[in-house]
């Protein structure tokens, strides 16, 4: 699907938690490339954390997940190495599982214009360019990897 296997795609949701609104992996769709012990363990960090994403705590955008879920764009870069570390704090893990291309999309209701999550890629391979994985994302999504209620009701914006 993708040009290289190295890669983990995963799903980060927004939820309501009492009353804030919280970005979690947590039981949301994820797949990889191929079975990979750097893989399995950046997603068990990503399972591990969780980022608040209510209009009242926007000084914590510390993770591009968060940013391009309040935000609503697109943020990739080639190498996770170009962050500054405040502003990834998964760096040091997707360093240790050689990851370092990044790209994260955001995820709307296409009923309203509300994001609702944000698609996040990572790969080992260091891409310029994202357009080819964009494309297979949207092209996974037509063919309904999401249940078809989920199809139904998100875009992808790039």
């Amino acid at each position: 699907m993708f040009r290289e296997q190295h890669v983990l795609v995963q799903f980060w949701c927004a939820h309501e938690f009492g009353k804030h609104q919280i970005l979690t992996t947590i039981g949301q769709p994820f797949g990889v490339g191929v079975h990979d012990a750097g893989l399995s363990l950046y997603r068990r960090d990503s399972e591990g954390r969780s980022f608040v994403v209510d209009k009242d705590h926007e000084e914590e955008d510390h993770s591009p997940a968060a940013r391009v879920f309040r935000r609503g764009l697109p943020e990739w870069t080639p190498d996770v190495t170009n962050y500054m570390p405040k502003h990834f704090p998964q760096q040091e893990c997707a360093i240790r599982c050689n990851l370092h291309g990044y790209l994260a999309l955001p995820v709307f209701d296409s009923n309203t214009p509300l994001c609702v999550g944000v698609l996040e890629l990572l790969t080992s391979l260091k891409y310029t360019s994202y357009a080819y994985e964009v494309q297979q994302l949207n092209n996974a999504l037509e063919v309904s990897i999401f249940p078809p209620t989920f199809n139904d009701t998100i875009r992808l914006i790039y």
